[in-house]
């Protein structure tokens, strides 16, 4: 068997006793073929792992015996050896003195000890052809090569005297700008290196160094030892990829580039691991972290680098803890501004260098650092669809001064609207692709024609009809405004309607911005009615699973769930979640939106056993895609909190709900509508809990602020306005609570509508209050009744509404339907619900009251025992205790 043979099916042997006993066989009693062997195989391990941070194994003598010369004073050619200053998979990096022609120092090359075999001396010898070609300020120059006495190629190029491109910027805390503009340089090295027919295929900070020439840092991209000539004339012998050999550093290798066949490396490669280079420089960690790789096995490295979708490098900042504080010192601010830096802009970029799928990234670092010469420079980059709200804030930013002074006034009561309605014109995944391919050039510039008209439809649109709505209505021209916001939104629903008979794309993409205001403003019915005719309009024109098509599904779910119909969002949540798994993946962070919007549909609808696992599937999935301080994140952690309590373990819920917001507040701020939501989540566990003024001060907190935020009618506003007036009776305070509670009615009433689950829980409230009110001449049995039976009549198995009709029933004297009422209401609890004793108290007074005392007295047991669990500090069942007591001629419980 050759010795080529014996060194492959060696590599198909993984377990290494099985290889070992097969090398005994197979070489038997030659212990120099058994030594050349093991060195290939050392080899083949060294290339496919030596990065930064991977340790490799110095392979020894080779098969003749000749050490490596690594002393000061040997001589290699012309050049003396002065020491070692590096080594990578394929050779050892020398300082040394030339002394003639002339005299200087030079970084010599020598292959590695063990790395001499015929395709590696192959690649070696294409590698030194490869890089006299390149003639760029960023790259080191080739000076000279040659083969020491012993057969050892090298190759001499100019020795740089300089630090890794990371140490650098961290050493001298440069702000992310003049990172930026230093791998901008990069960028166009290897731009150069790919013109000449090479690729690198190897950068990685250690092969790009800096250094400063009278102040000014200087790149110099280093070390083409692995290169790849793609025009195979570069030399007559061909660059032999060993089977089962990767080339490159793992945390810095492209997906394609992982494949052990080794084919069909082109450009795009050089372009992924420049997004990781940059991803490093703004982030100081790598997409996939070294101590992964480490202890991952070669099979797992390589799924990792094919299929792991790294986070965001604004997410990843978020998530590196203490640490984030020393890199953003690093780069000269704090680390809530460099996340808020990256987010957006940056993320695009480098996120779209680092696309799985090669046809999807920069098509060659020239385009990749034209992009981020754009971000610099305040334009509009092409790594994210340019939305119009986008192109202008690109062009507010650039002319500061001129928008501030023409449109101070105006923005100040419009600036809603702007963010709200000019949602527009989002770009198709599949016209964005065709937009940066060079391959598809006819297309994307047709596709941009129509952009650029679909962006002057939008801000037409935008100015004519919303902003001239808002404008100034006083005779003397003066700056009065007295059009409410949803008003100047509304105007532009005609214009809309009849402006684009020919152009539904544009008429589409308006109503899916309409349907987000009107969302937004919490007119839920003018949102469903946008959403639907835009998803009409999508399915018509592009197909009824294109990702548009979708969006718009996801949009009308939300004003469905607005709207109380939590069994038709729930279909469009599943909906949606379908097709983006067929189109995004599983991991895909708007797949993970669908799965959290389908738990949320369910918790909605009271199955929070069917949501929790979901909603923490949701959560540990988004932690890992977009890190643990994303908003999106947060969401899952509340609702995982929600369901915990609804399931009866409201401990756990209130300590995922105290997390949550405490994150909510300190990276997304106390007024932000997540840290709201947050807040009054926190305080409806409390009030389960019946720690109620605990929950009083965070209802109180959330009602203000939602008040001011989003308005005194809107859903959320009213939302809190129901349960504060509930804490309110809680606690004691009946009159208050009766007041807020038929303010927030009429405006349930008004906003949402009779039959609207928010108003018919308002309303059986109400009921609640009228019959249970602690001044008799406050109570109203006959109105409670009425409400209580309409709430009933639309949602007869939510317990409340039972138990408030059942209570309104006692009040008026109907003892037998006051039972059955109580009792079903008890029936639909868990048994173990301390609510349980609010209609224990009044079953026993019923049963009292038609002349079953036996009954009477077994209920009032029960209803001390669920006291006990969870009731003591609930002034109204306080008094239920003592009324049914007093009925009962006994004392109360302790």
């Amino acid at each position: 068997m050759t010795e080529l043979r014996i060194y492959i099916t060696a590599l198909e042997k993984q377990d290494p006793a099985e290889r070992a006993a097969f090398l005994e066989d197979a070489c038997q009693a030659n212990p120099v073929l058994r030594r050349r062997v093991e060195a290939l195989l050392v080899a083949h391990e060294a290339s496919a792992l030596v990065s930064a941070g991977f340790d490799t194994v110095d392979p020894g003598p080779d098969d003749q015996g000749a050490p490596l010369p690594s002393l000061p004073g040997t001589r290699i050619g012309p050049y003396l050896l002065i020491q070692k200053i590096g080594e990578g998979g394929m050779g050892s990096v020398y300082l040394a003195q030339q002394d003639h022609p002339v005299r200087r120092e030079v970084a010599l090359k020598l292959i590695k000890l063990g790395m001499d075999s015929r395709q590696v001396v192959a690649r070696f010898d294409s590698e030194r052809q490869a890089l006299a070609l390149m003639d760029h300020p960023n790259i080191a120059r080739v000076l000279d090569a040659g083969t020491s006495e012993s057969g050892r190629p090298y190759f001499v190029m100019e020795l740089v005297r300089g630090v890794p491109i990371t140490e650098y910027c961290d050493q001298n805390q440069m702000p992310a700008a003049e990172r930026l503009r230093l791998f901008v340089d990069v960028c166009h090295a290897i731009q150069h290196a790919h013109h000449k027919g090479i690729i690198h295929r190897d950068l990685k900070p250690s092969n790009v160094m800096v250094t400063a020439v009278d102040g000014v840092p200087i790149v110099k991209v280093i070390d083409f030892g692995v290169a790849k000539a793609t025009d195979q004339k570069l030399t007559e012998r061909t660059v032999f990829t060993a089977i089962g050999q990767m080339i490159g550093t793992p945390a810095y290798m492209s997906p394609e580039q992982a494949d052990v066949s080794g084919i069909d490396i082109d450009t795009r490669s050089d372009v992924y691991s420049l997004g990781v280079l940059l991803y490093e420089l703004l982030t100081g960690t790598t997409p996939l972290e070294f101590r992964m790789l480490r202890e991952a096995g070669f099979a797992e490295i390589q799924r990792l680098i094919r299929a792991q979708e790294p986070p965001r490098p604004s997410a990843r900042l978020s998530s590196l803890g203490d640490s984030a504080t020393t890199l953003a010192g690093n780069r000269g601010t704090e680390p809530r501004r460099l996340a808020q830096m990256l987010a957006g802009d940056l993320d695009w970029i480098v996120m779209k260098a680092l696309a799985k799928d090669r046809d999807l990234r920069y098509d060659t670092p020239g385009n990749f650092a034209a992009d981020i010469d754009r971000y610099l420079r305040g334009d509009a980059i092409l790594a994210r669809p340019p939305s119009s709200i986008y192109r202008l804030k690109r062009f507010a930013q650039r002319n500061r001064v001129a928008v501030l002074t023409t449109a101070a006034v105006a923005m100040s009561l419009v600036i809603g609207t702007a963010v709200a309605a000019w949602q527009a014109v989002l770009a198709t995944q599949a016209q964005h692709d065709a937009l940066i391919s060079a391959r598809a050039e006819r297309d994307a510039k047709e596709i941009a024609q129509k952009r650029e008209a679909e962006t002057r439809a939008v801000l037409e649109f935008v100015e004519n009809r919303v902003f001239a709505a808002a404008g100034p209505k006083s005779q003397d021209g003066g700056m009065g405004y007295d059009v409410k916001l949803a008003d100047a939104i509304k105007s532009g629903l005609k214009f809309v309607e009849t402006s684009f008979p020919n152009q539904p794309l544009i008429e589409a993409r308006l109503r899916m911005s309409m349907g987000q205001s009107f969302l937004r403003l919490g007119d839920a019915p003018t949102a469903a009615d946008q959403y639907q005719r835009a998803r009409d309009l999508y399915t018509q024109e592009l197909g009824p699973d294109h990702l548009d098509v979708i969006a718009a599904v996801t949009g009308l779910s939300n004003a469905m769930a607005m709207l109380g119909r939590d069994e038709v969002a729930l279909t469009l949540d599943r909906e949606a979640l379908a097709l983006r798994v067929a189109r995004l993946g599983r991991d895909h962070p708007d797949t993970l939106m669908s799965m959290n919007n389908v738990a949320t549909s369910l918790y909605q609808l009271r199955r929070p056993a069917e949501a929790l696992p979901i909603f923490e599937e949701v959560l540990a999935l988004r932690q890992v895609v977009l890190g643990p301080h994303h908003l999106d994140t947060f969401r899952s952690m509340t609702g995982v909190a929600a369901c915990n309590a609804a399931l009866g373990r409201p401990e756990i819920g209130a300590k995922l709900h105290e997390q949550a917001l405490a994150l909510m507040r300190i990276h997304l701020g106390p007024d932000h509508s997540y840290t709201l939501k947050s807040m009054h989540n926190l305080a409806n566990v409390y009030y389960s809990m019946g720690r109620f003024p605990e929950a009083l001060a965070l209802f109180q907190e959330s009602f203000a602020a939602r008040k001011a935020k989003l308005g005194p009618d809107h859903p959320d506003t009213l939302v809190s306005m129901n349960n504060l007036a509930n804490t309110y009776s809680a606690l004691g305070r009946h009159a208050q609570a009766l007041e807020l509670n038929e303010r927030t009615l009429a405006l349930m009433t008004a906003k949402l509508g009779p039959e609207h689950p928010n108003t018919l829980m308002n309303m059986s409230n109400l009921a609640w209050q009228l019959a249970t009110s602690h001044d008799p001449k406050s109570r109203d049995p006959a109105r409670a009744l009425v409400l209580a039976q309409k709430a009933v009549q639309s949602a007869p198995k939510i317990p409340n509404y039972r138990s408030s009709l059942g209570i309104a029933r006692y009040r008026t004297g109907d003892w037998k339907g006051a039972i059955a009422d109580l009792a079903q209401a008890i029936g639909l609890r868990p048994p173990d619900d301390p609510t349980n004793a609010n209609d224990a108290y009044f079953l026993a007074m019923a049963h009292f009251q038609a002349g079953d005392k036996p009954a009477a007295r077994d209920w009032l047991a029960k209803a001390d025992a669920w006291m006990r669990k969870g009731g003591q500090d609930d002034a109204d069942l306080k008094r239920f205790q003592a009324e049914a007591a007093q009925l009962l001629d006994t004392k109360p419980a302790p």
